[in-house]
Protein backbone atom coordinates (compact mmCIF):
# COMPACT_ATOMS: atom_id res chain seq x y z
CA UNK A 1 0.00 0.00 0.00
CA UNK A 2 1.68 3.73 -1.00
CA UNK A 3 2.47 6.03 1.69
CA UNK A 4 0.09 8.99 1.99
CA UNK A 5 0.45 11.26 -1.21
CA UNK A 6 1.35 15.19 -0.77
CA UNK A 7 -1.50 17.19 -1.00
CA UNK A 8 -0.40 20.01 -1.53
CA UNK A 9 -0.51 22.12 -4.47
CA UNK A 10 2.60 22.34 -6.18
CA UNK A 11 3.89 26.14 -6.01
CA UNK A 12 4.52 27.18 -9.30
CA UNK A 13 7.57 26.67 -11.38
CA UNK A 14 10.10 28.11 -13.16
CA UNK A 15 11.41 25.32 -15.16
CA UNK A 16 9.28 21.82 -15.50
CA UNK A 17 10.96 18.63 -14.74
CA UNK A 18 12.17 17.25 -18.04
CA UNK A 19 9.55 14.30 -19.79
CA UNK A 20 12.65 11.78 -21.69
CA UNK A 21 11.24 9.79 -24.18
CA UNK A 22 12.26 6.26 -23.66
CA UNK A 23 14.02 5.78 -26.46
CA UNK A 24 16.04 8.80 -26.15
CA UNK A 25 16.53 7.73 -21.88
CA UNK A 26 20.46 7.68 -20.59
CA UNK A 27 21.71 5.52 -22.66
CA UNK A 28 24.06 4.37 -19.29
CA UNK A 29 20.15 2.87 -18.13
CA UNK A 30 21.64 1.71 -14.82
CA UNK A 31 24.55 0.12 -15.85
CA UNK A 32 26.10 0.00 -12.08
CA UNK A 33 28.83 -2.30 -12.09
CA UNK A 34 30.63 -0.90 -15.54
CA UNK A 35 30.47 2.31 -13.79
CA UNK A 36 31.28 1.12 -10.70
CA UNK A 37 34.30 -0.35 -12.26
CA UNK A 38 35.23 3.03 -14.57
CA UNK A 39 35.14 5.91 -11.31
CA UNK A 40 35.23 4.46 -7.91
CA UNK A 41 37.87 0.67 -8.34
CA UNK A 42 40.00 2.11 -11.33
CA UNK A 43 39.49 5.74 -11.44
CA UNK A 44 43.08 5.40 -13.07
CA UNK A 45 40.78 4.69 -16.11
CA UNK A 46 41.32 8.94 -16.27
CA UNK A 47 44.82 8.52 -16.98
CA UNK A 48 46.47 6.07 -19.03
CA UNK A 49 49.70 6.01 -18.29
CA UNK A 50 49.11 6.25 -14.70
CA UNK A 51 47.46 2.77 -15.18
CA UNK A 52 49.62 1.05 -17.14
CA UNK A 53 52.46 1.84 -14.56
CA UNK A 54 50.24 0.75 -11.16
CA UNK A 55 49.51 -2.35 -13.26
CA UNK A 56 53.35 -3.57 -13.82
CA UNK A 57 53.94 -2.57 -10.29
CA UNK A 58 51.30 -4.67 -9.14
CA UNK A 59 52.41 -7.64 -10.67
CA UNK A 60 56.39 -7.07 -9.87
CA UNK A 61 56.61 -6.03 -6.73
CA UNK A 62 53.80 -7.99 -5.27
CA UNK A 63 52.14 -7.47 -1.59
CA UNK A 64 54.09 -4.23 -0.77
CA UNK A 65 52.49 -2.73 -3.93
CA UNK A 66 49.03 -4.00 -2.99
CA UNK A 67 49.44 -2.10 0.25
CA UNK A 68 50.37 1.55 -1.80
CA UNK A 69 47.79 0.55 -4.95
CA UNK A 70 44.52 0.89 -3.01
CA UNK A 71 45.28 4.96 -1.32
CA UNK A 72 46.34 6.15 -4.70
CA UNK A 73 43.81 4.51 -7.05
CA UNK A 74 41.09 5.85 -4.66
CA UNK A 75 42.51 9.16 -4.29
CA UNK A 76 42.97 9.15 -8.28
CA UNK A 77 38.97 7.83 -8.84
CA UNK A 78 38.19 10.68 -5.91
CA UNK A 79 39.99 13.13 -8.79
CA UNK A 80 37.81 11.76 -11.21
CA UNK A 81 34.71 11.67 -9.30
CA UNK A 82 34.98 15.61 -8.49
CA UNK A 83 35.91 16.29 -12.58
CA UNK A 84 32.94 14.43 -13.56
CA UNK A 85 30.59 16.00 -10.91
CA UNK A 86 31.30 19.93 -10.71
CA UNK A 87 29.82 21.54 -8.46
CA UNK A 88 27.09 22.97 -10.07
CA UNK A 89 26.32 26.94 -10.15
CA UNK A 90 23.52 28.97 -8.73
CA UNK A 91 20.01 28.02 -10.26
CA UNK A 92 17.55 30.49 -10.12
CA UNK A 93 14.51 28.36 -10.95
CA UNK A 94 12.75 26.26 -8.42
CA UNK A 95 11.18 22.84 -9.83
CA UNK A 96 9.70 20.15 -7.74
CA UNK A 97 7.97 16.61 -8.86
CA UNK A 98 4.69 17.06 -8.71
CA UNK A 99 2.04 14.46 -6.56
CA UNK A 100 1.47 12.14 -10.33
CA UNK A 101 5.46 11.87 -10.85
CA UNK A 102 6.13 11.18 -7.65
CA UNK A 103 3.17 8.74 -7.48
CA UNK A 104 4.81 7.21 -10.14
CA UNK A 105 8.33 6.51 -8.04
CA UNK A 106 6.37 5.11 -5.59
CA UNK A 107 4.75 2.65 -8.24
CA UNK A 108 7.72 1.55 -9.57
CA UNK A 109 8.73 0.60 -6.16
CA UNK A 110 5.56 -1.70 -5.69
CA UNK A 111 6.18 -3.10 -9.02
CA UNK A 112 9.44 -4.50 -8.76
CA UNK A 113 9.60 -8.20 -8.13
CA UNK A 114 13.47 -8.15 -7.78
CA UNK A 115 16.14 -6.09 -6.57
CA UNK A 116 17.54 -6.03 -10.63
CA UNK A 117 14.26 -4.86 -11.31
CA UNK A 118 13.85 -2.05 -8.65
CA UNK A 119 17.48 -0.88 -9.27
CA UNK A 120 16.87 -0.59 -13.00
CA UNK A 121 13.51 1.01 -13.23
CA UNK A 122 13.38 3.31 -10.13
CA UNK A 123 17.24 5.01 -11.72
CA UNK A 124 15.29 4.81 -14.71
CA UNK A 125 12.24 6.55 -13.74
CA UNK A 126 14.11 9.02 -11.74
CA UNK A 127 16.18 10.16 -15.09
CA UNK A 128 12.94 10.31 -16.88
CA UNK A 129 11.14 12.53 -14.30
CA UNK A 130 14.64 15.18 -13.88
CA UNK A 131 16.41 14.55 -16.78
CA UNK A 132 19.64 15.06 -14.59
CA UNK A 133 22.95 13.53 -15.96
CA UNK A 134 23.99 13.05 -12.73
CA UNK A 135 20.81 10.93 -11.68
CA UNK A 136 22.87 8.95 -8.89
CA UNK A 137 22.78 5.34 -9.76
CA UNK A 138 20.69 3.05 -7.64
CA UNK A 139 22.14 -0.30 -5.84
CA UNK A 140 20.60 -2.60 -4.04
CA UNK A 141 22.25 -6.09 -4.54
CA UNK A 142 26.11 -6.92 -4.28
CA UNK A 143 28.54 -4.93 -5.82
CA UNK A 144 31.24 -6.51 -7.89
CA UNK A 145 34.88 -5.64 -7.01
CA UNK A 146 37.12 -4.30 -9.52
CA UNK A 147 39.43 -6.91 -11.26
CA UNK A 148 42.37 -5.07 -10.59
CA UNK A 149 43.57 -5.81 -7.07
CA UNK A 150 40.28 -6.77 -5.85
CA UNK A 151 38.98 -4.14 -4.55
CA UNK A 152 35.79 -3.50 -3.08
CA UNK A 153 35.03 0.55 -3.06
CA UNK A 154 32.55 -0.10 -0.13
CA UNK A 155 34.92 -1.96 1.82
CA UNK A 156 35.45 0.88 4.23
CA UNK A 157 31.76 0.30 5.84
CA UNK A 158 31.39 -3.71 5.09
CA UNK A 159 28.40 -3.41 4.03
CA UNK A 160 26.20 -6.69 4.08
CA UNK A 161 24.21 -7.00 0.71
CA UNK A 162 20.44 -7.71 0.47
CA UNK A 163 19.08 -10.29 -0.80
CA UNK A 164 15.94 -11.30 -2.53
CA UNK A 165 14.19 -12.16 0.66
CA UNK A 166 14.87 -8.62 1.78
CA UNK A 167 12.82 -6.94 -1.39
CA UNK A 168 9.74 -6.41 0.55
CA UNK A 169 12.02 -4.55 3.76
CA UNK A 170 13.57 -2.82 0.61
CA UNK A 171 10.34 -1.80 -0.58
CA UNK A 172 9.53 0.06 2.84
CA UNK A 173 12.75 2.41 2.86
CA UNK A 174 12.32 2.66 -1.11
CA UNK A 175 8.69 4.43 -0.26
CA UNK A 176 9.79 6.67 2.53
CA UNK A 177 13.25 7.22 0.69
CA UNK A 178 11.24 8.40 -1.89
CA UNK A 179 8.57 10.75 0.09
CA UNK A 180 11.84 12.29 1.69
CA UNK A 181 14.47 13.11 -1.20
CA UNK A 182 11.19 14.37 -3.45
CA UNK A 183 11.27 16.98 -1.21
CA UNK A 184 14.13 18.21 -2.70
CA UNK A 185 13.91 20.69 -6.07
CA UNK A 186 15.56 19.56 -8.76
CA UNK A 187 18.09 22.17 -9.00
CA UNK A 188 18.80 20.84 -5.00
CA UNK A 189 19.25 17.45 -6.24
CA UNK A 190 22.19 18.37 -8.23
CA UNK A 191 23.74 19.96 -5.76
CA UNK A 192 23.91 16.76 -3.12
CA UNK A 193 23.18 13.34 -5.39
CA UNK A 194 26.04 11.52 -4.83
CA UNK A 195 27.75 8.61 -7.40
CA UNK A 196 25.10 6.28 -6.10
CA UNK A 197 22.27 5.27 -3.33
CA UNK A 198 23.34 2.18 -1.78
CA UNK A 199 20.37 0.33 -0.35
CA UNK A 200 22.00 -2.98 2.23
CA UNK A 201 21.56 -4.83 5.60
CA UNK A 202 24.18 -3.18 7.65
CA UNK A 203 26.92 -1.37 7.47
CA UNK A 204 29.95 -1.49 9.98
CA UNK A 205 32.61 1.40 10.19
CA UNK A 206 35.53 0.16 11.77
CA UNK A 207 33.65 -2.56 13.00
CA UNK A 208 31.17 -0.43 15.11
CA UNK A 209 27.99 -1.22 13.98
CA UNK A 210 26.16 2.03 12.18
CA UNK A 211 22.51 2.22 10.47
CA UNK A 212 24.39 4.12 7.43
CA UNK A 213 27.49 5.30 6.23
CA UNK A 214 29.29 7.53 3.68
CA UNK A 215 32.04 7.61 0.88
CA UNK A 216 33.49 9.83 -1.46
CA UNK A 217 31.33 8.53 -4.06
CA UNK A 218 28.37 7.10 -2.54
CA UNK A 219 25.59 7.04 0.50
CA UNK A 220 24.65 3.98 1.94
CA UNK A 221 21.73 3.32 3.75
CA UNK A 222 21.25 0.03 5.93
CA UNK A 223 17.00 -0.25 5.56
CA UNK A 224 16.17 -2.41 8.70
CA UNK A 225 15.22 0.70 11.20
CA UNK A 226 11.29 0.23 12.45
CA UNK A 227 11.11 3.75 13.63
CA UNK A 228 9.80 5.84 10.61
CA UNK A 229 10.05 9.65 12.27
CA UNK A 230 14.35 8.23 12.98
CA UNK A 231 14.60 6.72 8.89
CA UNK A 232 13.51 10.11 7.24
CA UNK A 233 15.60 11.88 9.19
CA UNK A 234 18.48 9.41 8.14
CA UNK A 235 18.03 9.91 5.13
CA UNK A 236 18.63 13.64 4.71
CA UNK A 237 21.59 13.33 7.57
CA UNK A 238 23.35 11.50 5.20
CA UNK A 239 23.31 13.80 2.58
CA UNK A 240 24.77 16.04 4.21
CA UNK A 241 27.27 14.69 5.21
CA UNK A 242 28.07 13.82 1.17
CA UNK A 243 27.28 17.48 1.31
CA UNK A 244 30.19 18.73 3.17
CA UNK A 245 32.49 16.39 0.88
CA UNK A 246 31.25 17.36 -2.43
CA UNK A 247 31.31 21.00 -1.63
CA UNK A 248 34.41 21.09 0.70
CA UNK A 249 36.58 18.15 0.02
CA UNK A 250 36.63 16.80 3.47
CA UNK A 251 33.98 14.86 4.48
CA UNK A 252 34.57 15.43 8.32
CA UNK A 253 33.19 18.58 8.09
CA UNK A 254 36.67 20.42 9.25
CA UNK A 255 37.34 22.72 6.46
CA UNK A 256 34.78 24.82 4.48
CA UNK A 257 31.33 24.80 5.55
CA UNK A 258 32.48 23.60 9.31
CA UNK A 259 34.82 26.84 9.47
CA UNK A 260 31.79 29.43 10.32
CA UNK A 261 29.84 26.99 12.11
CA UNK A 262 28.35 28.87 15.04
CA UNK A 263 29.73 27.21 18.25
CA UNK A 264 31.81 27.75 21.19
CA UNK A 265 34.80 25.93 22.18
CA UNK A 266 34.40 22.86 24.28
CA UNK A 267 30.68 22.06 23.06
CA UNK A 268 31.25 18.97 21.61
CA UNK A 269 32.03 15.69 22.95
CA UNK A 270 34.68 15.01 20.27
CA UNK A 271 34.29 10.97 20.30
CA UNK A 272 31.41 8.73 18.94
CA UNK A 273 29.33 6.69 21.55
CA UNK A 274 26.86 4.94 19.33
CA UNK A 275 25.31 3.22 22.47
CA UNK A 276 24.97 6.02 24.50
CA UNK A 277 20.73 6.26 25.75
CA UNK A 278 21.73 10.18 25.29
CA UNK A 279 22.05 9.93 21.76
CA UNK A 280 18.13 10.16 20.50
CA UNK A 281 17.10 12.47 23.45
CA UNK A 282 15.52 15.53 21.75
CA UNK A 283 17.06 19.20 22.16
CA UNK A 284 19.19 18.05 25.47
CA UNK A 285 20.50 21.18 25.78
CA UNK A 286 20.13 24.88 24.24
CA UNK A 287 21.57 24.60 20.52
CA UNK A 288 21.80 20.98 20.13
CA UNK A 289 18.69 18.89 18.30
CA UNK A 290 19.82 15.84 20.01
CA UNK A 291 21.57 14.60 22.27
CA UNK A 292 24.02 12.69 19.62
CA UNK A 293 24.56 16.48 18.01
CA UNK A 294 27.04 16.66 20.62
CA UNK A 295 29.36 13.90 19.31
CA UNK A 296 31.45 16.25 16.94
CA UNK A 297 30.76 19.35 14.62
CA UNK A 298 29.93 17.43 11.33
CA UNK A 299 27.35 15.25 13.09
CA UNK A 300 25.95 18.70 14.79
CA UNK A 301 25.83 20.08 11.19
CA UNK A 302 23.68 16.88 9.92
CA UNK A 303 21.62 16.33 12.73
CA UNK A 304 20.52 19.81 12.25
CA UNK A 305 20.17 19.48 8.54
CA UNK A 306 17.88 16.76 9.06
CA UNK A 307 15.60 18.01 10.93
CA UNK A 308 15.39 21.20 8.48
CA UNK A 309 14.04 18.65 5.64
CA UNK A 310 11.26 16.41 7.67
CA UNK A 311 8.35 18.27 9.00
CA UNK A 312 8.46 16.69 12.59
CA UNK A 313 11.78 18.47 12.76
CA UNK A 314 11.53 21.66 11.18
CA UNK A 315 8.22 22.44 13.44
CA UNK A 316 10.78 21.53 16.69
CA UNK A 317 12.93 23.58 15.27
CA UNK A 318 10.67 26.72 14.76
CA UNK A 319 9.87 26.21 18.81
CA UNK A 320 13.65 25.66 20.10
CA UNK A 321 14.86 28.21 17.79
CA UNK A 322 12.49 30.84 19.22
CA UNK A 323 14.61 31.59 22.51
CA UNK A 324 17.74 29.36 20.83
CA UNK A 325 20.41 31.94 19.95
CA UNK A 326 22.59 29.65 18.76
CA UNK A 327 20.42 27.13 17.56
CA UNK A 328 19.32 29.78 15.32
CA UNK A 329 22.39 30.86 13.96
CA UNK A 330 23.19 27.12 13.15
CA UNK A 331 19.40 26.87 11.15
CA UNK A 332 19.80 30.62 9.45
CA UNK A 333 23.57 29.48 8.41
CA UNK A 334 22.22 26.42 6.63
CA UNK A 335 19.12 27.65 5.07
CA UNK A 336 21.58 30.96 3.47
CA UNK A 337 24.09 28.58 2.22
CA UNK A 338 21.55 26.45 0.21
CA UNK A 339 19.72 29.40 -0.60
CA UNK A 340 23.02 30.97 -2.40
CA UNK A 341 22.92 27.35 -4.14
CA UNK A 342 19.16 27.46 -5.11
CA UNK A 343 17.54 30.92 -4.85
CA UNK A 344 13.85 29.44 -4.54
CA UNK A 345 14.79 27.48 -1.38
CA UNK A 346 14.05 30.54 0.95
CA UNK A 347 11.53 30.29 3.85
CA UNK A 348 8.40 30.30 1.67
CA UNK A 349 9.98 27.09 0.25
CA UNK A 350 10.60 25.73 3.63
CA UNK A 351 6.87 26.48 4.93
CA UNK A 352 5.61 25.15 2.06
CA UNK A 353 7.34 22.50 1.15
CA UNK A 354 8.48 21.44 4.18
CA UNK A 355 6.06 22.50 7.81
CA UNK A 356 2.91 21.67 5.87
CA UNK A 357 4.39 18.80 3.87
CA UNK A 358 1.70 15.87 4.29
CA UNK A 359 4.75 13.10 5.20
Amino acid sequence: MLPEQNQLTPRPQTTQPTEVNPADANPQQNKSKKRLLKYCCLGVFASPLVLVALIVLFFTLGPFVTKLFIPISNFISDIGFVKEQLVPETKTTLTLLDNSQIKSLHDVVDQAESLSEFESNYYNRFYDLTGLASSPEIIASKLESASVGGIDPLAEIAPKYLEEADLPELKKFAHLFTDEYTKYPVEWMENVNPFGFVFVKSVAIRDVAEVAGVTTQFVVYSIGSKDELFTRRLIHHELSHFMDHRFFFDIKGNRGLGKNWPTTVNNYNNKYDLTSTLNNVEYPTPGFVTGYAKTNLPEDKAEVYSYLFTKDGYTKLKKWTADDEILKKKVDFLKSFIKGKVEGMDEAYFEEYILNNTQ
